[in-house]
């Protein structure tokens, strides 16, 4: 028996087990000149999304920044609008009977018997009440156009 357990085992100092073990050994020593090698000359670079290139921004438009002259001839336009737009000569305020309070803003140039009848006619007021819209109209009118 003891002859079996000797036959059963791989003879380590047999030639062609020694040049498995250097050949091993040296491969070994061989991937670690590689891998350092490529540790020396290109260090891993991992790419940073943030510090990627930009497009350059696209061109915004300025508009050119307005000189004294436009100032002066903008002001003339207003003016000339101004001049054109009816005057605001008062607001009239008035309650009706059930407490509501309605503001009327009387413009140059409009006749009272016109915003009376327009205004009685919202209102429903009866015709006497009308007139004595239509007179009382034309006192502030009167009053602010002679002045």
């Amino acid at each position: 028996m003891a002859s079996v357990e000797k036959t059963g085992r791989i003879n380590m100092k047999h030639g062609f087990m020694k040049s498995i073990i250097k050949n091993q050994v040296d491969r070994d020593n061989y991937d670690k000149e590689v891998r350092a090698t490529k540790q020396q000359n290109h260090p891993r670079r991992y790419y940073n999304y943030n510090n990627r290139p930009k497009r350059p921004d696209a061109a915004v438009y300025m508009p050119p920044k307005p000189t004294e002259d436009d100032w002066e001839e903008e002001e003339r336009q207003q003016s000339s609008e101004d001049d054109d737009m009816p005057k605001r000569l008062f607001c009239f305020e008035f309650e009706d009977k059930d407490g509501k309070i309605y503001k009327q803003y009387v413009m140059e140039g409009v006749r009272a018997e016109i915003l009376a009848s327009r205004m009685g006619y919202d209102r429903k007021l009866s015709q006497p009440m009308i007139k004595a819209l239509e007179q009382r109209l034309q006192q502030e009118i009167d009053k602010r156009t002679k002045s």
